[in-house]
């Protein structure tokens, strides 16, 4: 609450040293009755160990204080809870209410309770002097150490983590549901091959090859699964001894589907595990992992319309095989991490039929698949965890000196009561110069709110005007695409996001969500090349629109005419 007793030499200075230890979590607001499990951690970013002893964590009101002899090493986190007893997920470094552990060391002091309305977690060193802050709710400390206003108040369950660089704001700050591992931002740099996807143009074969020639295992993650041909490839996977895990979303968006529960069910008949998502948190991602030495990476779901069997018909996306085994690694580490809290499916319904019928469309297939080779850096890029770190999506987007351009389902111009980092990050390289395009979904359900694509597109357009920037926002209207189901950006030509992250805010703070930044030059030419049909296709399709509406102007005139001579 606010800060009563600390004294005035604590807000006039604050340690500046680089090394120095910082506050990264904070768990306020349990779920537990009381807060017993509350806790606080701090870790050592440093190269050097650091003495700890005396140093103070506060409330503003309680006051507890580390014993002699306490070193934090470099990398080191420590955790400081309330009781020890409650804890088997973390190991517990102080416990500072009740002596719950003889194992476990006391601080001494006046115990702090974090208010979940709000609070100051504020860390002294052995002179009192202020080392870090965080604040949350509806705390109104205005002392050094802190810029602007709190963090947002938490809820029941949500642990507050630090997210990249040390900023002293909110901004610095990400919520978690507590008990789920956050993935730390990780880079790789290679000599491999890759192979660049879009749909619906060559999607579906080269993904079916890819599960044809899986040996070992097959991890599927994916929000929707409905189509009865990969699953058919699934299936004989199964068939030849790979071992199969799949996870989906159990609350889609219209709930599961006969087709799903139909695959599910011939999965897990032929040896296949399937689970659900626990559902603490929407599973929204779409990838594969293939023999825990390559990963495929998608926008799309497994449907009909994502990767569709005839590439005449189905939604415009993107995917990218990586074919690196450090990679995949570290998606495999997502994939078991979501997968050991999830529900087995048992099975349902033996009665469920499947229709077979392959969907066709107008649409020319333009791109082949892109089968590349050579030196890759890839970031991925995890949600909730680092998909809104400085160095990840906005990193990319901030470090534009060329252009930026974005293919986007759904882009909220608006988060809550500030605005779309993301898309402000996008208006921010248009002002350094940079020209942007973005290029947005017009199906109803992203233009039927006050906030969704067609608003974005007008917001977009007006600064554009205002400042004469090198910006421009459209609706697509792509001749016999089904939709924009994108989540795609590209700047200056060889940096690439692939993911599953819609620009609304509940999917890259709430959800799990999976992409990765590409950065390589033949693949950023690629995907510019594949955007910028997309954008002249939207063109000639509004050129279209005015020719035959000056058509059917001149039309009216000549029967007006023709009708008043003969009368």
């Amino acid at each position: 609450m606010l800060l009563k007793t600390i004294p005035l030499l604590l807000i006039l200075f604050i340690s500046t040293a680089s090394a120095s230890p910082l506050i990264t979590e904070v768990y306020p607001d349990t779920l537990l009755k009381g807060d017993p499990d509350e806790y606080i951690a701090i870790h050592n970013p440093g190269n050097e160990e650091i003495d700890i002893s005396g140093w103070i964590v506060t409330d503003g009101e309680g006051k507890i204080v580390f014993p002699e002899n306490t070193v934090i090493y470099p990398n080191q986190k420590m955790y400081i809870v309330r009781n020890a007893s409650y804890f088997d997920s973390i190991v517990p470094s102080f416990e500072y209410e009740s002596d719950s552990d003889p194992k476990v060391p006391q601080m001494s002091g006046k115990p702090i309770f974090l208010s979940n309305k709000g609070d100051e977690v504020i860390l002294l060193d052995n002179e009192e002097r202020i080392v870090d802050v965080f604040i949350y709710g509806d705390s109104d400390y205005g002392g050094e150490g802190w810029e602007g206003d709190p963090a947002e108040k938490p809820g029941e369950g949500w642990v507050f983590r630090r997210m990249g660089k040390d900023t002293d704001g909110k901004e610095d700050w990400k919520k978690f549901l507590f008990g789920k591992k956050c993935f730390p931002l990780r880079t790789f740099e290679f000599y491999g091959n890759v192979t660049a996807l879009v749909s619906p143009d060559n999607s579906f074969d080269a993904i079916k090859k890819e599960i044809e020639n899986a040996k070992h295992s097959i991890d599927i993650n994916m929000y929707q699964f409905e189509s009865i041909f990969l699953c058919d490839a699934v299936v004989n996977a199964i068939k030849r001894g790979v071992n199969v895990r799949i996870l989906v979303e159990r609350e889609p968006v219209g709930g599961i589907t006969e087709e799903e529960m139909y695959i599910m069910n011939l999965i897990k008949e032929n040896g296949g595990w399937v689970g659900f998502s626990d559902g603490k948190r929407l599973d929204h991602a779409k990838y594969v992992i293939f023999d825990n030495s390559s990963v495929l990476i998608l926008s799309e779901n497994w449907k009909n319309t994502g990767i569709p069997p005839n590439s005449t018909f189905g939604n415009r996306g993107w995917g990218v095989i990586i074919r690196n085994g450090d990679v995949a690694k570290y998606f495999a580490e997502v994939f078991s991490e979501d997968a050991k809290d999830a529900v087995e499916f048992n099975g349902g319904s033996s009665d469920l039929q499947i229709g077979r019928e392959i969907p066709e469309g107008c649409y020319s297939p333009v791109f082949p698949p892109f089968h590349c080779e050579g030196y890759f850096t890839i970031v991925p890029v995890i949600a909730p965890d680092t998909a809104l770190s400085n160095e990840t999506i906005i990193g990319m987007i901030n470090s534009a000196s060329r252009f930026v351009y974005i293919e986007e389902s759904d882009l909220r111009p608006r988060w809550d009561n500030s605005k779309n980092p993301f898309l402000e990050a996008a208006i921010d390289a248009a002002r350094r110069g940079c020209e942007v395009k973005i290029l947005l979904d017009p199906t109803w359900y992203h233009c039927d709110s006050e906030n969704d694509n067609d608003e974005c597109v007008e917001y977009v357009n007006e600064i554009a005007e205002e400042e004469n920037l090198d910006l421009e926002a459209k609706l697509a209207d792509l001749d016999c695409i089904e939709k924009i189901h994108n989540k795609g950006v590209i700047v200056d030509g060889r940096k690439v996001l692939i993911s599953s992250i819609n620009w609304n805010e509940n999917s890259p703070t709430r959800n799990r969500e999976v992409g990765v930044i590409v950065i390589n030059p033949d693949v950023g030419t690629y995907y510019t090349n594949v955007f910028l049909k997309d954008w002249e296709m939207g063109r000639e399709e509004e050129g279209k629109e005015a020719y035959l509406a000056i058509g059917m102007v001149i039309l009216f005139f000549i029967v007006f005419f023709l009708i008043k001579k003969m009368a």
